[in-house]
């Protein structure tokens, strides 16, 4: 990894923190919608921090998280449920934003955050490794 890939990836991590706080606030808020999209934006700035990683890049959502499963998650760093969050929060963010399906609830919301705090927990053990 060279020194801007290393840089991109500390500001995505960066932006992943960022993005859950919010997330958090939306969710105060009751703002179930806003909080989900913040949620799934948190893990996939920390997907694609990741990805730099191992010097990996996607120009499409459904691309970075093709690259996060055959580099991560075939290779066992990540447990296979880990696919299955991260497929559940994309969904879900793009149900949220495209979608013309009842609100969410804080319910739903807050399931969506614990999975991304979970994500997120590994996810920086692996990037400080």
């Amino acid at each position: 990894m060279n020194e801007k890939e290393k840089k991109l990836a500390e500001y995505r991590m960066k932006q992943s923190d960022e993005a859950l706080r919010s997330g958090n606030t939306l969710l105060k808020a009751d703002d179930c919608r806003g909080a989900i999209n913040r949620f799934y934006y948190s893990a996939f700035y920390a997907v694609q921090a990741l990805l730099l990683l191992k010097g990996k890049e996607a120009k499409t959502h459904s691309g970075n998280l093709y690259l996060f499963r055959e580099e991560y998650i075939k290779t066992e760093v990540f447990p296979q449920e880990t696919n299955q969050t991260l497929t559940r929060l994309f969904e879900e963010r793009l149900e949220g934003d495209y979608g013309f399906v009842e609100e969410p609830d804080q319910e739903e919301a807050k399931k969506a955050r614990k999975s991304c705090e979970d994500f997120l927990k590994r996810a920086k053990g692996v990037f400080k490794a």
